[in-house]
């Protein structure tokens, strides 16, 4: 990066990184992808040093790209997992990433424990399970009612491991663990990925017990159905509500009925409310709503 550059033309560089690598992302080019995205990873990190910036979201206030940093920073971690497979030092890039993270932000709209995942799974897929395992007992030591968290320490020995590492019994032990913490979160998670581990090892006398129990329990419903694909290993979630699910000749009434609603409620109260421009847009993309409905351009055709 040339220092002396103006900041406008900085950032013009940043964000057109960016979008090359969304280019080569839209080719299913993750090492593609990740190579500019990685050159403007280190741009913001010598800006954000040059301004005396501490966080991301000082970054992203100024930042008047074509992207959301906030919401860009977390395609990279994604893509940096993807282009890992293929070349590990990319999962070097992850860990470094992810502990910049971690360390210059207090949390606010990023979500901390993907980042967290991403940097402890990272160490396991280069071979260092020492300091993965160390990395999750330390933050389930300090939340042990993190439920995200012991399904992926037990995947890191057994679902997304590679096959020559897989541990069947310390994956169980993990989830045995977490499911007998009180008040653990998506308890009906953790059961159904130790029936998938007891289907998978032939203990199918087992594996019906624990569905038993996750059809009594009264939360939503999930299943996960693993495929691999082009050597990627994908999961689809399904989930079950234990209801009757809405006629679809209804749908266009809800969706009309929920249009309504907004402005019926503005109408009431005689003021039409306003939306600050970094807080989350309301149409539910997860973006800030300047990056998103509040742009300029945003209601173009």
């Amino acid at each position: 990066m040339n220092m002396g550059l103006p900041k406008t033309s900085t950032y013009k560089m940043i964000d057109d990184k960016m979008q090359a690598g969304y280019v080569a992302l839209a080719e299913r080019d993750s090492v593609g992808a990740c190579r500019p995205w990685l050159e403007a990873w280190q741009a913001i990190l010598e800006m954000m040093a040059r301004s005396g910036m501490h966080s991301l979201d000082e970054f992203d206030d100024e930042f008047n790209g074509t992207q959301s940093v906030l919401n860009w920073v977390q395609d990279l971690e994604i893509e940096l997992h993807n282009a890992g497979l293929k070349e590990p030092d990319f999962f070097r890039e992850r860990i470094a990433l992810c502990e910049t993270i971690l360390a210059r932000s207090s949390g606010g709209w990023l979500p901390m424990d993907n980042f967290q995942t991403a940097l402890a799974q990272s160490h396991f897929e280069l071979g260092d399970r020492e300091t993965g395992d160390g990395l999750f007992r330390r933050w389930l030591d300090e939340c042990p009612q993190w439920g995200g968290g012991w399904i992926a320490w037990s995947d890191s020995h057994w679902l997304f491991a590679a096959q020559r590492n897989k541990d069947a019994a310390r994956a169980e032990q993990i989830l045995k663990e977490g499911l007998a913490t009180p008040d653990v979160e998506n308890r009906a998670d953790l059961l159904d990925r130790l029936a998938m581990l007891y289907e998978e090892t032939g203990r199918a006398e087992e594996a019906a017990v624990l569905r038993q129990e996750i059809q009594q329990t009264t939360d939503s419903k999930r299943t996960t159905t693993v495929r691999r694909e082009s050597g990627l290993m994908q999961l689809k979630e399904t989930f079950d509500f234990g209801e009757p699910g809405l006629p679809l000749d209804q749908l266009p009434n809800l969706a009309k009925s929920l249009n309504s609603a907004p402005a019926a409620a503005e109408e009431r109260s005689g003021r039409q409310s306003r939306v600050g421009r970094n807080e989350p847009c309301p149409c539910g993309s997860g973006k800030k709503y300047k990056k998103c409905c509040g742009r300029p351009d945003a209601s173009s055709p």
